[in-house]
């Protein structure tokens, strides 16, 4: 299919590919990909003896044209990680063959990467960005938009790990296929449901994990908490969840800070379910444990439960406001040349 699009398409302007292709995948749908077929049939079509041969030998010069290409990108991690990140984003293989295909004969790799960085600046056009104060002001609300941005954000830091590594064997493509079986979906950091544990038994159990992962709590503070669990009174759960909170620096946000860039991060369906609304340090505890069992945790949300955005030495367990902010920081600070308006 991919060679029937090219073929297709070899004629066209790039600036028109993108609609043409749309066009390819309608006709594609409809025809169950009997025109793929008819076209290469066509090509071998009354020909027989040597021209036949020849002409088979030309096609399939064209497949192992393009299997070495292809089998190129898949062996350079960084352009398996940003096509593959273009691929997500919706883009079409076709489109950047194409381009390749058509790139003059004294180009550079660095040319092609150049290339690729603005493909993902057009997927990224959709971001609202306020230069002047240096924030991104897309939302949860904009589900697709920040998809697109917290997985660029993934691929550009293992990208940016990979450069610093001297050994092949030491450099990471990212897992694809994992991203597409695990059911990758953006999660706030600090829960977005607040009032969740509405069952006396969901809040005994949320106090009791608290109290096991708050390893700084101060004895006093922890007395009061296991007392009031201990009276078994619905206002009594409700008062020591508040004490809690304060204590881990998680104070009710309103909805426009939880749902800001800087509360998000991309997470699998399983982890996500695991964690809830749990404390900030169940959650660094929860992501730590699946870790180690060898579950892959995107870089990004790496980044996000070691604070290895931080630079002020916060407390590694709270997630406060501050730590949004700043997080908010890194992504604008770490995409900006993505999203850079001079140069969509």
């Amino acid at each position: 299919i991919l060679l029937y699009k090219i073929s297709k398409l070899s004629t066209v302007e790039e600036s028109s590919l993108d609609s043409k292709l749309k066009d390819i995948d309608s006709e594609l749908s409809i025809t169950n990909q009997d025109s793929v077929f008819r076209f290469f049939n066509n090509k071998f079509e009354g020909k027989s003896g040597l021209e036949l041969g020849r002409a088979v030998a030309d096609e399939w010069q064209k497949v192992m044209e393009l299997f070495r290409m292809l089998d190129d990108w898949f062996n350079t991690p960084y352009l398996y990680n940003t096509i593959g990140l273009l691929s997500q984003c919706g883009e079409d293989l076709t489109h950047i063959i194409l381009h390749f295909m058509g790139m003059d004969e004294n180009s550079r790799r660095e040319d092609f990467i150049e290339y690729l960085k603005g493909r993902v600046r057009l997927h990224l056009k959709s971001v609202k960005v306020n230069h002047e104060e240096a924030r991104i002001e897309s939302t949860y609300k904009e589900r697709f938009t920040i998809y697109k941005l917290l997985l660029t954000l993934n691929i550009h830091l293992l990208n940016e790990q990979n450069k610093k590594f001297e050994s092949e064997s030491e450099i990471y493509k990212f897992p694809f296929d994992v991203l597409n079986s695990q059911n990758w979906d953006i999660e706030h950091i600090d829960s977005f449901q607040t009032n969740s544990l509405t069952k006396e038994q969901d809040q005994i159990d949320w106090i009791n994990v608290a109290l096991d992962d708050l390893h700084d709590l101060p004895d006093e503070k922890r007395k009061e908490i296991c007392q009031l669990r201990d009276r078994n009174a619905k206002d009594d759960y409700t008062n020591a969840i508040k004490i809690i909170k304060e204590f881990a620096g998680e104070v009710d946000n309103d909805e426009d800070i939880k749902n800001s860039v800087g509360n998000l991060t991309l997470l699998d369906s399983q982890t996500n379910r695991k964690y809830g609304n749990s404390l900030f340090c169940t959650k660094r505890r929860i992501i730590i444990e699946r870790m180690k069992t060898g579950v892959f945790i995107p870089t990004g949300t790496q980044y996000v439960f070691y604070k290895l955005f931080d630079t002020y030495g916060t407390n590694r367990s709270q997630w406060t406001q501050k730590d949004m902010e700043t997080y908010h920081s890194f992504i604008y600070d770490t995409l900006k040349d993505y999203l850079s308006q001079d140069k969509d």
